[in-house]
């Protein structure tokens, strides 16, 4: 447990070190590897090193057990300790370089921090990670005993017996102990690391589920190149496809991993796409082994029956289980495959038995909707078990995946993911897999390039197509902190901010109310907007508008709630500290490309994250759509609870409200007609009129120097 001292200094520091994480993180590794270039060489994946995936996972990791420490003090999250055990047992991590990593972490924190690293937070955060690093030492001995090795002596060269070519991109690789020593046992499920030498002498490894079961003479890996337009070929996967055969020898370690079956005869189902499937030939094979009597489900995504490594194998040991069925789904069939098993894996009308236990294992949109679909069947979140397989496309999603996981009071862990799971079965709806990081797009406009001032659009509203811009940015860390409580929330008529709320209700499964401001509108048919809350499944409740206004007042939201039971309240807009905390994401997207970045503005959450995530000698803008002049003094409190201070350089032009929000006089209907036909964009009137005619209007009054990089975040579309 962290003491009560330092449980006090990391609550208050832990939102200014969420909001630095990714600065904190490519510091400490370049200063890592400055140190150290062997790591980076020899142990660390340079490619997730170079997209950048593997930068946040550490600092990250850090974050989430600091959070668990102070939330929930009496538990320990050892589901996430031991993943991280098991992946740094098979990369032969040792106690020594979690001192190096200690070193240069915390060289960064103090850097990126500055004078906000007192003595006192540097004890607490030290003691955060030694907490943390002792329970992953003690966990990686115990691994090394028992598969009866020395603590990072995992390493043993192996014979490749033969080579398998399974489609045009996959290869099995049959192995067996190039010194005759029996081989280490495993449990179905695992994986292990293989080192190679590359061209340019670096040593680098990838982990590899291993295909065969346990009994097998012979250990299988069965190895995908990665190989993808627009995306680094992978180093190691394409080695191994290109230059291995037989005769030749891989240097691989012990076996590791958490996916691994249970022992009970309990239902199982086992659901893969693409090359995930290995791990699940070798539960299957092991299952067929020992006589497995229960129903087991077998459930497989692919893009064709071409690219179905080892389909043959993977029909033929479903057929040996005496209770067990296969469904295949693949993107482009051959003719005469199933309607109902073309397209993405729908488990609508496949039957989950009563007790079933599933594993998943594949890319990540994959295992976000079979865990959904599985969930909204009733199998609970502890019996369903997953491994990232693949490279993904999205920088930072698998660390995002495991260190995302909010812990439940009594210990058992429940896992809500940042981005959350594609189609709902059957429902066709857009996943809530976002665009990140949004498009910026450069327009030509001479109202600005007269004055020297370049015009881009950030077009945040591209970000997804129900929780668009700051909706998404703003809400999402809300939903991850809701842990699937019903999240309660206020809204006008026409608010956004309950659309895009019920929208994701609907989209994740969970109950949404909307507070609405009126009770006027009590009896009167809903309007499009409020008609959309409801079809999505928000329980709309009509207030006053004096309560609406006294919403803050304890007594007045205790009544409020009384009503729907345990809620999560997420404020009017959305805007919060953990909003806040959100939208500096859309900073950091934007450093370096712009001088300055203008956001129109309601509640202020979006402006005080922006602001936050610019970084110095950058310049973010506020232009509020309500009249009144309060808005500053609302940024200054949310980055007071976000950051614990002021974050960043910005400012507010209170002189484009046009009379209020929603006022939309004809004046700037004008203007926003102008602009679409100039650029071809829809312009919404309510919140991104206001901004452009605001830059306009400014670019024209000399407010932006000659050579001014101008970017206007489009919040929302029409």
């Amino acid at each position: 447990m962290l003491s009560e001292t330092s449980t006090a200094t990391v609550r208050a520091t832990l939102p200014a070190v969420g909001a630095a994480i990714g600065d904190i993180a490519d510091l400490f590794y370049r200063k890592m590897f400055a140190a150290h270039p062997e790591l980076l060489r020899d142990l660390f994946n340079r490619g997730n090193q170079a997209s950048g995936a593997q930068r946040r996972a550490l600092a990250g990791s850090i974050a989430a057990f600091a959070t668990q420490l102070v939330e929930h003090p009496d538990t320990r999250p050892d589901v996430m300790l031991d993943r991280i055990a098991h992946k740094h047992a098979s990369l032969g991590v040792t106690a020594p370089q979690y001192e190096i990593v200690h070193t240069h972490l915390f060289a960064a924190i103090a850097e990126v921090l500055g004078d906000a690293v007192t003595p006192e937070v540097a004890a607490a955060w030290d003691e955060v990670y030694w907490l943390m690093a002792g329970a992953l030492i003690s966990i990686e001995e115990r691994l090394y005993a028992q598969q009866g090795v020395v603590a990072g002596d995992v390493w043993r060269e192996w014979e490749v017996v033969a080579r398998i070519e399974e489609t045009a991109d996959v290869a099995t690789f049959q192995l067996r102990p190039a010194d005759g020593v029996p081989a280490p046992a495993f449990r179905p499920g695992q994986y292990v690391s293989v080192q190679v030498e590359l061209p340019d002498g670096a040593h680098q490894i990838r982990q590899y589920s291993l295909s065969s079961a346990p009994g097998s003479r012979l250990r299988s890996i069965t190895v995908k190149r990665v190989h993808e337009a627009g995306a680094p070929d992978g180093e190691v996967s394409n080695h191994l496809y290109t230059e291995i055969g037989a005769g030749d020898r891989l240097r691989v370690s012990a076996p590791y991993g958490d996916l691994v079956l249970g022992s009970a005869d309990v239902p199982l189902l086992l659901a893969s796409a693409g090359i995930g499937c290995t791990p699940m030939l070798s539960m299957l094979e092991h299952l067929a082994a020992i006589d497995h009597r229960a129903p087991v489900t077998v459930v497989h995504g692919d893009r064709s029956p071409a690219t179905h490594a080892m389909r043959t194998d993977h029909a033929l040991l479903t057929e040996k289980l005496p209770a067990a069925t296969a469904h295949f789904w693949y993107e482009d069939p051959e003719p005469g495959h199933p309607a109902d098993r073309t397209g993405l894996v729908d488990l609508s009308e496949v039957a989950v038995a009563p007790g079933t236990h599933a594993y998943l294992c594949g890319p990540l949109p994959f295992m976000r909707s079979v865990r959904t679909q599985l969930l909204a069947k009733g199998v609970p979140a502890a019996d369903i078990h997953y491994e990232v397989f693949e490279r993904s496309r999205e920088p930072g999603a698998e660390e995002r995946l495991y260190w995302r996981i909010w812990w439940a009071p009594s210990g058992s862990s429940t896992c809500t993911e940042t981005y959350w799971p594609g189609r709902k079965a059957g429902a066709g709806t857009p996943s809530l897999r976002p665009r990140l990081p949004s498009p910026s797009q450069e327009v030509r406009d001479e109202r600005f390039e007269r004055h020297g001032v370049r015009l881009l659009l950030k077009r945040d509203d591209l970000i997804h197509p129900d929780l668009p811009g700051n909706k998404w940015r703003k809400l999402v860390p809300n939903l991850r902190a809701a842990a699937g409580r019903t999240v309660l929330t206020f809204g006008g008529a026409y608010s956004n901010h309950l659309r895009a709320t019920a929208a994701a209700g609907r989209l994740l499964g969970f109950p949404t109310v909307g507070i609405v401001r009126g009770d006027e509108l009590a009896d009167r048919p809903l309007n499009p907007s409020l008609a959309r809350c409801a079809a999505d499944g928000m329980t709309l409740r009509f207030v006053d508008r004096t309560t609406y206004r006294a919403k803050g007042d304890p007594e007045v939201l205790a009544g409020l709630l009384s009503a729907f039971g345990d809620c999560f309240v997420v404020p009017e807009g959305g805007s919060n500290s953990l909003a806040a905390q959100g939208c500096t994401e859309l900073g950091r997207e934007l450093r370096g490309s712009v001088d300055v970045a203008a956001v129109a503005c309601g509640t202020g959450g979006t402006l005080a994250g922006l602001a936050a995530g610019l970084g110095p000698e950058r310049r973010a803008l506020g232009v509020p759509v309500l009249r009144g002049g309060f808005l500053g003094d609302v940024v200054r409190g949310l980055q007071e609870e976000a950051f614990g201070g002021p974050a960043g350089s910005w400012s507010l032009d209170e002189r484009f409200h046009f009379g209020g929000y929603a006022r939309t006089p004809p004046a700037l209907h004008a203007f926003a007609d102008d602009f679409e036909q100039r650029h071809g964009m829809p312009v919404e009137r309510i919140y991104v009129a206001k901004l452009l005619y605001a830059l306009t209007e400014l670019a024209a009054e000399g407010a932006f120097p000659s050579g001014t990089t101008v970017a206007a975040v489009v919040t929302g579309g029409p």
